[in-house]
């Protein structure tokens, strides 16, 4: 069984390497917004983080996308971690304030997104999403008494 740095790396590789080369993979990228880096190693486009993020905003985040794009599923090792932090970035995206560092990184990620409609978070999400947003009011409390 291959490890969380083996399943990323080789979904890292697919991404850059391979995934332009399928039809369907390069019609879903087209069909997305993004642009592939087509073995190119280099530039925010070559993470995985750029198709992730862009399968979550547009719902398509679902096993099947998962493997035309990195060649395993979200499931899998590490990139569990980075689909969940992903779902949680933009489940969140209503409650940024613009001009946040988030928003700024939202403007290079997302540019040419055709649309936003992430599947809805379920209840454990919803949970987690509450904790942050009530945990960053309590943060922001603060900062404006001691101000």
């Amino acid at each position: 069984m291959a490890s969380d740095e083996e399943t990323y790396e080789a979904a890292i590789l697919f991404w850059t390497n391979k995934a332009h080369q399928a039809p369907e993979g390069a019609t879903l990228a087209e069909r997305l917004g993004l642009r592939m880096p087509r073995n190119n190693p280099r530039g925010f486009r070559a993470s995985i983080k750029y198709p992730m993020r862009r399968l979550v905003i547009t719902g398509g985040d679902v096993p099947e996308n998962f493997y035309l794009f990195f060649g395993v599923d979200a499931d899998a090792g590490s990139l569990a971690n980075i689909h969940a932090e992903t779902r949680r970035e933009v489940l969140l995206m209503a409650s940024v304030q613009h001009g946040s560092p988030h928003d700024m990184m939202r403007g290079l990620y997302d540019e040419g997104c055709p649309e936003f409609s992430p599947r809805p978070a379920g209840r454990a999400e919803k949970e987690e999403l509450q904790r942050i947003i009530n945990s960053s009011a309590k943060y922001v409390d603060l900062l404006g008494a001691s101000g």
